[in-house]
C-alpha cells in the first residue's frame, strides 16, 4: 500500500461535499476553513504516521502533538510557532521546499470543484483510504463525516438509479441483472 497526501483542491471539495451533507442543518457548524484543516491534517498525519523518520510507526505520539499544537493555535502555522517534530512531518509528506505551512495555506484558498454524487463518493473514498494509517482513525470525528457522508450519498445515488420505483423486498436471484 502507498499514501499520500491529496491536493488542497481534494481537500476543499470533500469539505464543500461534508459540509452540505454532514452540517446542513446544524445551527452552529464547524466553519469552512475548520473543516478543511481537520481533513488535511488527518490526511497529511497518516501519511506522517506511514512514512515518518525512518518509517518508524512509533512516531505516531509525536504526530498526535503536532496535530494538537496546530488545532490549539487555530491552524494557524503561518504565525504559530510551528511544534517540534514538523520536519519530520515535511520530510515524510511533501517534495523538497514545500512545507505542512505551504499545504495547509493552499488548502484555505483552494477552489472546490464542481462534482456530481457518484463523484462525490470516490473523493470520500480516496480521503478515506490516504487517512487511515492511525490507530486513532476508526473512531475519529474526519472519519465519521466522510461515512455519514457517504450514506447519504447512497441513498441519493440509489434514487437516481430507481427513479420513483419502490424497492421494498429483494426480487427473485434470476430477474437480477447489473453490471458493475
Amino acid at each position: 500500500m502507498s499514501a499520500f497526501v491529496v491536493s488542497a483542491a481534494h481537500i476543499a471539495t470533500c469539505a464543500k461535499i461534508i459540509r452540505e451533507i454532514v452540517f446542513h442543518y446544524h445551527d452552529d457548524p464547524p466553519s469552512d476553513e475548520s473543516i478543511r484543516m481537520d481533513l488535511a491534517m488527518a490526511n497529511v498525519i497518516s501519511v506522517a504516521y506511514r512514512y515518518g523518520p525512518d518509517g518508524e510507526r512509533a512516531n505516531q505520539p509525536m504526530f498526535d502533538a503536532i496535530l494538537g499544537e496546530l488545532s490549539d493555535s487555530g491552524w494557524d502555522t503561518t504565525n504559530a510557532s510551528l511544534p517540534a517534530g514538523t520536519s519530520d512531518v515535511n520530510e515524510a509528506c511533501f517534495d523538497e521546499g514545500y512545507t505542512i505551512t505551504d499545504y495547509l495555506a493552499d488548502c484555505r484558498s483552494a477552489e472546490a470543484v464542481h462534482y456530481i454524487p457518484a463523484e462525490a463518493v470516490k473523493y470520500l473514498s480516496c480521503l478515506d483510504y490516504q487517512s487511515c494509517e492511525p490507530p486513532e482513525w476508526k473512531d475519529s470525528k474526519v472519519r465519521m463525516w466522510i461515512l455519514e457522508s457517504q450514506s447519504y450519498l447512497a441513498g441519493t445515488l440509489a434514487r437516481i438509479a430507481l427513479g420513483e420505483r419502490h424497492v421494498w423486498e429483494v426480487r427473485e436471484a434470476e430477474s437480477v441483472l447489473i453490471a458493475i
